[in-house]
């Protein structure tokens, strides 16, 4: 293949889309050193823009028979091209996030409206905004000309930090900034080399689209080389002369995928005629088709010129489906099954999407398969078993003991990674056991104590732990060299016996060597409180990845558009076709806004629009391709991606082109996939609905003793009582308290049980409000984790002191406390059984009879409530009546009270009419405990509940939903 020297219109080569670039770049190769001397065909020089690229560059062309191999290097680093290297080695990003946070912090102390936890992110985005400006190559200079129109004067005061970050580059003027400042320092010093002494060996670009100015530059360098190429992927041959003359006349179409091509080209004055074609499209017609759909908007009235010249559609969208999914799961299953069923066909298919949690979820449902995808991209070292691991313990090493952090890294398996693993475990569960029913809020000493002393083999285990996290009591110092110090401690007293095997593998090595960055930047002094070193280890374990898996498929592979550039398959899936994910929603920048980046010269959100248009064009063009989207997540409805609607729009159109057969057919094919995973989980044969249960166990197993507070859900639920007592099924507590009525309720009795101690006086108003104060203070920090809930408790409570004091006051004018939380048992007459129960407070009057208080943190019940379910007052009633209350001699009951002490306290009286009302109640609970002595008396599910809103612990195991409560009970004789 001739070229004429120096001439880039005979220097650039394109692959169309949807053709396998890495493939007919290795052809053109071969087709190029076809005329070549084998020892100058050694020389050639290829640059590509990845190292995927790179590798597999190099793998194809090693299958390919006689080819010489060249040397293949990367666009991001031409030192090997310089004669003589002009740049040091840049300053490390850590140590530059460093740098610049310490500015960044200076500027947070005088803006008001920033908090120190704003610094971190502020940096980075700083960070990125300085390597943009230092990639496009954007002087400081030109921050001195912007103008902002800004009335608020935010834009104008970020404008005059950026203006005080110049010193800081300018300081480093012998030291890059950064790899992008030390990248264009080396492509101008190249360029400059070869504008004086031509470089003769031949030297090709490929698989760039120069979206970069620095790359760019180096690409119009190397197409005036006199053996110089540039080969553009996805260039898009079908494309007519007047539309490329538009891209490159007005910035309408920055948002086209063809857009960064038509300027190159431009540049270099060549006209897209002049591009040579390199390979052939899988289907040219639909590549046209596409082509077509992507049009910039001011033009889409050729839909109406080109369209009809297509042909039949339904020819051309042979190889399409399209797949509208319910929501993302649905989404993931139906590409699974896409996977699988190409897969089985023998074919190589590859699904390609920007969303990583996508991905993830379509891993997890090929596992159902034992399938391993080849995730290209890797996983993000954060989520990798180190990385989770080193976060981890880092939030520990912070102070925060919660249960669920405590939890979660004690469960990690390179937690204690030595011997007797299962004997770990299992004082782990016991220890998770323990803290879900205390209810503990935090992991301290006094925690460890506790549960030493319930559980007797527990010892050495609970040693460990308190020596493991007494490494986060070290002295604290705001620096990065004890933050560094403080986690390494702590995650090597959690690793066990030896650290060693948390680095292990690719990620392990990874994680490593950024490890050992911290370790050098500690040798410079730096303020660094040890959150921000939390959010500083987390930031770069997810700028990196490493590739976890082994033993994967390789015809079938996870892609994200980046490396899909690099790659080829038979079937392509693109998923997650939505606005906000295909393409993403641009994100905002922190320091200029659109108008001062257009001014400047950096990049707008078209043109990260346009690269994605880009990437869609060519993953498109493949041989068989699956177009998939889910049509709602979260909840809300989700718009389908421009491209896709563009192209469906395209379709409707053409009637006479049998455009809408031709989507319908698309979507039929999507659908068939959609029905396999709707299939998948649902049973050979509907499910039989169930019946409102009513089980009915031997009469020998049903309890004969209850709580008072039992009956209440005996008469609305009995099923849950049966489940409890005799199924002997508790609800596991969770794991941190939730902040609803119940913990609200226990937190407030014990305020309560301590406030009107019998032993409490109540002098004045400010005494009783001081000691409300600090005995609802300790009890919200020992029960409460989350802060903002108790402040509201607190202050609830604060606002019902002078109600407290004043109706205390009263009551004590007319009895005496004689007991608080009286415990009694109860033989109820007649009766097999016994009543357990608890009495809140039990006051005496001076003539001997008694009044039975209960606190309750909501609305009292009402009296027909009390007589009806809430039944728990009444029958301590009974109990005290009949002396079962420890240290309460029996006497008459005059009334049972309710105080209630949510937002608006009050108490509700219910008065006894005497001894025949207890006597009254005590035949009724007789009658109804006796029912269930009965062998045809089954425990029905959901009885008689106040409303049907209210869910029981239960009400999945007796299936409630399959039935509702206007069905009869089903008795089933049970445990026979």
């Amino acid at each position: 293949m001739s070229i004429v020297p120096g001439d880039p219109s005979n220097a650039i080569f394109g692959v169309p889309p949807g053709a396998d670039f890495v493939a007919c770049l290795t052809e053109h190769l071969d087709s190029l050193q076809d005329s070549m001397a084998p020892e100058s065909a050694a020389r050639i020089q290829v640059l590509v823009p990845t190292r995927r690229m790179q590798r597999r560059l190099k793998s194809v062309m090693e299958g390919y028979g006689n080819l010489i191999l060249p040397k293949i290097g990367l666009v991001s680093d031409v030192t090997h091209l310089l004669h003589t290297p002009v740049s040091p080695k840049p300053v490390s990003q850590l140590r530059r996030v460093l740098d610049l946070k310490q500015v960044v912090a200076k500027l947070a102390e005088l803006d008001p409206r920033l908090s120190r936890s704003d610094v971190i992110d502020l940096t980075f985005s700083l960070t990125k905004l300085l390597d943009e400006m230092e990639g496009e190559c954007v002087a400081f200079e030109a921050l001195e000309q912007l103008e902002t129109g800004d009335q608020s004067g935010h834009w104008e005061q970020s404008l005059t930090f950026l203006r005080t970050i110049r010193a800081y580059v300018e300081a480093l003027a012998d030291q890059p900034s950064g790899t992008e400042a030390q990248h264009r320092l080396n492509v101008t010093a190249l360029c400059n080399e070869w504008s004086d002494a031509p470089l003769k060996t031949p030297v090709i670009l490929a698989g760039s689209t120069g979206s970069r100015a620095t790359t760019r530059l180096l690409m119009e360098a190397v197409a005036k080389l006199p053996n110089g190429q540039i080969v553009l992927p996805g260039f898009d041959f079908e494309m007519p002369n007047e539309l490329w003359d538009r891209l490159t006349t007005s910035d309408a179409g920055e948002d086209h995928p063809q857009y960064r091509f038509a300027t190159f080209l431009h540049s270099l004055s060549v006209t897209p005629s002049n591009v040579k074609r390199i390979g052939q499209a899988p289907d040219p017609a639909r590549t046209k088709l596409v082509s077509i759909a992507l049009r910039p908007a001011p033009i889409t009235d050729q839909w109406l010129r080109d369209g009809p010249l297509l042909g039949d559609l339904q020819a051309i969208t042979s190889g399409l489906s399209l797949i509208e999914a319910r929501e993302p799961k649905e989404e993931a299953l139906a590409i699974a099954t896409a996977m699988r069923v190409t897969m089985n066909d023998g074919e190589t298919v590859a699904l390609v999407t920007p969303d990583a949690t996508l991905a993830r979820r379509v891993t997890a449902e090929l596992k159902r398969w034992r399938i391993s995808p080849d995730e290209s991209g890797g996983v993000p070292l954060s989520l990798t078993p180190t990385g989770r691991f080193l976060r981890q313990t880092a939030i520990v090493a912070g102070g925060t003991c919660d249960p669920v952090s405590i939890i979660a890294l004690l469960k990690h398996p390179f937690t204690f990674a030595g011997e007797n693993r299962g004997a770990y475990m299992r004082q782990v569960q016991e220890f998770e056991l323990f803290l879900r029913k205390t209810g503990s809020i935090k992991v301290d000493e006094r925690c460890l104590r506790q549960f030493a002393a319930q559980s007797a083999d527990a010892g050495d285990w609970i040693d460990w732990l308190k020596d493991a996290l007494a490494q986060t009591e070290m002295p604290r110092k705001e620096s990065l060299q004890d933050a560094f110090d403080r986690h390494t401690a702590v995650y090597t007293a959690f690793a066990g016996a030896s650290a060693d095997h948390l680095f292990n593998g690719d990620a392990g090595e990874k994680v490593l060597a950024l490890l050992q960055l911290f370790r050098e930047a500690t040798t410079e002094p730096s303020t660094l409180p040890f959150g921000e070193y939390v959010q500083l280890l987390e930031r770069f374990l997810m700028s990196d990845s490493a590739r976890m898996q082994l033993g994967v498929f390789s015809n079938v592979m996870i892609w994200g558009t980046l490396e899909a550039r690099a790659q080829g398959a038979n079937t392509v899936i693109l998923a997650g076709l939505n606005e906000g994910v295909w393409p993403e929603q641009p994100v905002a920048d922190s320091w200029l806004n659109r108008d001062m980046r257009r001014q400047v010269g950096l990049l707008l959100p078209e043109r990260q629009i346009g690269l994605a248009a880009h990437d869609f064009q060519q993953a498109i063009g493949a041989q068989t391709v699956i177009l998939s989207r889910s049509m709602r997540t979260d909840g809300s409805e989700t718009v389908p991606s421009r491209w896709l609607s563009r192209l469906t729009n395209l379709l409707t159109g053409l009637k006479e082109n049998n455009g809408p057969a031709a989507l319908e057919g698309m979507s039929g094919r999507g659908h068939q996939f959609l029905s396999y995973a709707r299939n998948l989980d649902r049973p050979a044969k509907g499910p039989t609905p169930a019946t409102r249960p009513a089980p009915a166990p031997p009469v020998h197993m049903r309890p004969r003793d209850f709580a008072v507070t039992e009956i209440k859900r005996l008469i609305q639920d009995p099923y849950a009582v049966y489940a409890r007592r005799v199924l002997r099924l508790r609800p596991l507590d969770p794991l941190v308290p939730e902040m609803n009525a119940r913990l609200k309720g226990i937190v407030f009795h014990e305020v309560l049980e301590h406030l009107f101690h019998p032993s409490a006086v109540f002098e004045d108003l400010p005494s009783t409000r001081k000691r409300l104060v600090d005995i609802a203070s300790r009890a919200l920090a020992d029960r409460v984790p989350d802060a903002t809930t108790r402040a509201v408790w607190l202050g609830q409570l604060k606002n019902n002191a002078e109600w407290f004091h004043r109706e205390e006051v009263k009551r004590r004018d007319i009895a005496n406390p004689l007991a608080t939380e009286a415990k009694g048992t109860y033989s109820v007459p007649d009766t097999e059984f016994a009543l357990r129960g608890t009495a809140d407070r039990i006051d005496r009057f001076p003539d001997g009879g008694l009044v039975i208080y209960d606190y309750k943190s909501g609305t009292p019940p009402t009296r027909i409530e009390i007589t009806r379910f809430d039944r728990q007052l009444l029958l301590e009633a009974v109990m005290a009546e009949s002396g079962a209350f420890e240290a309460v001699p029996a006497a008459t009951v005059a009334y049972v009270s309710h105080i209630g002490v949510g937002r608006s306290p009050s108490e509700r009286i219910t008065m006894l009419t005497g001894e025949d009302e207890t006597v009254t109640i005590a035949g009724q609970i007789a009658r109804l405990l006796r029912s269930f002595l009965k062998e045809d008396h089954g425990f029905m599910s959901r009885r008689a509940m106040e409303t049907s809103r209210f869910s029981g612990d239960y009400d999945h195991l007796a299936r409630f939903g399959e039935w509702d409560p206007s069905n009869a009970a089903c008795i089933q004789r049970v445990g026979q």
